[in-house]
């Protein structure tokens, strides 16, 4: 179901069998609220053991908004496969305590069946406000023991200011890692990449 109560939009979903759920380009902009409790966009979807059908957010632009998280992404149980690439651009703000970022990873798939499970691919073409972060993993969030971030932007070209852009399991040993090896050095999803290995 969708509604706009405490969330600008909150998507609740259960993926069974060969059932898929998708949402791909839409643009979510010009919102602000000064509650650090509120998301831009929430997205709750579980999905069963046996479940083979796709999970697709994807080519969503997000721009000029100001919330306690701008993407709020919980997916529970196990997914087949899981494809999460969208693009955040200009003014955006998150003031969120617990996860002040532009895509926050409450929970991640814990098994990944037939497909991979992946964030590559996002583009994130702002500069975050200080103390906050354009990718961040929460405590709570399960996972395969690594999250796939790879080629994706994060705004700058060096490697040491990219980590500063991500919360994850190098601020804490309690927090999934995100790999972010390579990268992209423009937002052009065709451009040039960085190298495979780290360079810190």
């Amino acid at each position: 179901g969708v509604s706009s109560s405490s969330e600008l939009v909150y998507i609740s979903s259960s993926i069974s069998g060969a059932n898929s759920f998708s949402l791909q380009r839409n643009t979510f902009r010009n919102w602000q609220t000064s509650s650090s409790y509120i998301d831009a966009l929430y997205v709750d979807v579980g999905q069963s053991s046996s479940g083979t059908g796709n999970l697709t957010l994807k080519d969503n632009r997000f721009y000029n908004i100001s919330a306690g998280t701008i993407f709020d992404l919980n997916l529970g149980g196990s997914a087949s496969p899981v494809n999460i690439a969208n693009l955040f651009q200009s003014n955006l703000e998150a003031t969120s305590s617990s996860c002040p970022s532009a895509l926050c990873i409450t929970n991640w798939p814990s098994s990944c069946g037939t497909g991979p499970c992946t964030l590559a691919g996002n583009i994130f073409n702002f500069s975050a406000p200080e103390g906050q972060y354009h990718l961040a993993v929460k405590e709570s969030a399960n996972s395969l023991g690594a999250i796939d971030a790879t080629l994706s932007y994060w705004g700058v070209s060096d490697e040491a200011n990219l980590t500063d852009a991500i919360y994850d399991g190098r601020d804490g040993i309690e927090l999934t890692t995100v790999i972010y090896l390579p990268y992209l050095l423009t937002d052009d999803p065709e451009g040039e990449k960085s190298p495979n290995e780290t360079s810190l």
